[in-house]
């Protein structure tokens, strides 16, 4: 979508809350123009009529998966990061909180 607003000349009753368009017929590379949407009765489009208002796009080329690289698995927990390891057991003689002199 390239245009999200239009501006409109009509009396304050006949303010239109949408302006629907058909873009099922365009293809690749094309646009719908402000001159092919349809206003309402009484409502007309202040925009530049050549100005577009939606483009089709060609789709981006999805990247192809490195061979070996980790992939995602449906249902599968992901590893946490914050999570702290337990602390390796002291020592015998020593307590927790003992410095050595």
């Amino acid at each position: 979508m390239i245009l999200r607003e239009v501006q409109v000349s009509c009396l304050p009753a006949n303010i239109p809350d949408v302006l629907e368009a058909d873009v099922s017929g365009l293809h690749i590379n094309e646009a719908l123009t402000v001159k092919d949407l349809v206003a309402p009765e009484g409502v007309r489009i202040l925009n530049d009529p050549n100005q577009a208002v939606v483009m089709v796009a060609p789709p981006i080329a999805e990247e192809a998966a490195v061979p070996g690289a980790p992939t995602a698995v449906a249902g599968a927990e992901p590893e946490v990061l914050t999570e702290r390891k337990p602390r390796e057991a002291a020592p015998e003689g020593e307590k927790a909180g003992d410095k050595k002199k």
